[in-house]
């Protein structure tokens, strides 16, 4: 069960969408996957939690790492700040 679509995420200068799906187990207990996509790209990633409590204390905490350690976006940053300049 979706609990949010498509609410737009900031982190720095970059947009994500972000969408909280529901996953039910056994017992009356549930885990929730966050897929936060890349505005500008079809890249997605999916974080799982493990519980309620899980997601509400590390959401951002696990934003901010995918933010960070986004290959596309980090090396689109260098080639941004590159100076253009090739020395051989």
């Amino acid at each position: 069960m979706m609990l949010i679509e498509n609410k737009p995420v900031r982190v720095d200068n970059t947009s994500y969408r972000m969408s909280i799906e529901k996953i039910p187990l056994r017992g009356g207990k549930a885990r929730y996957v966050v897929y936060l996509s890349d505005a500008n790209s079809p890249f997605t990633t999916k974080i799982t939690f493990g519980n309620l409590f899980d997601l509400h204390d590390n959401l951002q905490i696990r934003i901010r790492e995918h933010h960070k350690f986004n290959s596309e976006i980090y090396v689109i940053k260098l080639i941004d700040e590159w100076d253009g300049v090739i020395e051989v």
